[in-house]
């Protein structure tokens, strides 16, 4: 479906793929297959799945921490730390820092990474909070 939108293919397209694909068990689980035409995913993914952001780090002076979620759907956590760290590090960024974490999109508690789990999840990620906190207090931002 992602790609379906970055490619900027047409409703027609996009419907007759989910056609094909509605009736599996995990279909209902799958935000991408229940867009609608007047809804914000396909205009949202077009415009930010072949997105660069290289550029924009390059540009980036004020310290960064970053969590990735290794078992993240959305976002592919090794690809993404590669291209961060070379983005941040080719501009001589002096302090950024990129987190990876074992669980899923949400930052939440997660064995699976699976989005349809998030609804049951009640606290985030060892590590999320400790580690923020942690890398706050080594810039004096929090006492």
């Amino acid at each position: 479906m992602f790609d379906f939108a970055s490619r900027g293919a047409s409703w027609q397209a996009i419907d007759a793929f989910v056609a094909t694909q509605k009736d599996a068990p995990w279909a209902k689980h799958a935000w991408p297959l229940n867009w609608s035409r007047d809804g914000w995913g396909k205009p949202w993914s077009a415009r930010n799945n072949g997105y660069d952001a290289t550029a924009s780090l390059r540009k980036v002076r004020v310290p960064v921490l970053w969590f990735l979620g290794d078992l993240d759907h959305n976002v592919p956590a090794e690809a993404s730390a590669r291209a961060l760290s070379s983005a941040l590090r080719g501009s001589g960024h002096p302090d950024y820092r990129i987190v990876r974490l074992k669980t899923g999109h949400s930052f939440l508690q997660s064995d699976s990474g699976n989005n349809r789990d998030i609804a049951k999840q009640s606290h985030m990620v060892d590590g999320y909070w400790s580690g923020m906190e942690a890398w706050l207090r080594e810039r004096a931002f929090i006492k």
